[in-house]
């Protein structure tokens, strides 16, 4: 029976895409496992040990080296203070800048109450753990935690950055901020004042 060329075709075009989502799908892996860092920035990652894991070759873990460094290098550079977004024109997809908003600068000292204290902590960790990255968007303030974080965002809005589509992220400073909270939080040390950068943040226990 001679076969059909166009099944060939079809079958090597499977084999391809196949092959591809194998590969985004490792690289998905690795990306999600830097999350370890994640308040433990002293912590040493394993590559070998997750390369034997995917089973990845050496000049396959090399390349994803190469690639995933680039990207950190890329979006400290070129993207730096603006959002990449996925946008479709005309039926065609773009990849478009967005530049962050509000950058605003740290004063040399401010306060945070216990209370604004634990909304932040709660904002840092939904929005690296369960958001992923994902903003929030406050002119929808359908929970507690959302309404809460527009007023503690007119109290201190140097912890926060704005997109152009109105979307709410910690800024750069309230990211760290959030982070030494969080790192706080699990200890039993009283936390009274922390340095974040050149600014003294004083921690108070009244709500």
């Amino acid at each position: 029976m001679i076969s059909d060329p166009e099944d060939k075709v079809n079958d090597l075009q499977q084999q391809k895409t196949a092959e591809f989502h194998k590969i985004i799908l490792k690289l998905n892996e690795v990306l999600k496992a830097l999350e370890a860092f994640s308040e433990n920035y002293d912590k040493k990652f394993n590559v070998s040990k997750l390369a034997q894991y995917l089973n990845l070759s050496s000049n396959q873990t090399d390349e994803i080296i190469m690639l995933v460094l680039y990207f950190q290098e890329l979006f400290k550079t070129v993207l730096n203070h603006h959002q990449l977004k996925k946008s479709i024109i005309n039926h065609n997809i773009y990849f478009v800048l967005e530049k962050e908003l509000n950058n605003i600068p740290l004063p040399q000292e401010f306060t945070i109450n216990l209370s604004e204290r634990k909304i932040f902590s709660d904002f840092i960790y939904t929005f690296k753990h369960i958001q992923r990255g994902k903003g929030f968007n406050l002119n929808e303030p359908n929970t507690e935690l959302l309404k809460n974080l527009a007023e503690l965002r007119k109290n201190h809005p140097y912890l926060f950055k704005q997109n152009g589509k109105n979307l709410i992220y910690p800024s750069e400073a309230g990211l760290k901020l959030g982070d030494l909270i969080l790192s706080y939080n699990k200890s039993s040390k009283k936390l009274t004042t922390l340095g974040l950068e050149s600014t003294k943040v004083i921690f108070k226990d009244n709500v």
